[in-house]
């Protein structure tokens, strides 16, 4: 149980861990300020994360089908 603990610790503290989620954060930074303006606007969006979600599939699939990732992003 030891090793276990020490691992999920390892993960804690490593700096690419810190790095990626402030990436992530970054990200849903974008969309939660969309919304609060579309939603200061009289509009209310409740499928934020489906559009996201969307937009990196379509992203993906440009990417895979063209091979450029100008075209996918």
């Amino acid at each position: 149980m030891g090793d276990f603990l020490h691992a999920v610790a390892d993960v804690f503290t490593n700096e690419s861990a810190y790095r990626n989620a402030m990436i992530v954060a970054v990200v849903l930074l974008f969309a939660a300020s969309g919304e609060f303006i579309a939603e200061k606007a009289g509009t209310i969006n409740i499928s934020l994360e489906a559009m996201m979600l969307a937009g990196a599939y379509a992203g993906a699939v440009g990417q895979a089908w063209t091979g450029s990732t100008l075209l996918a992003l």
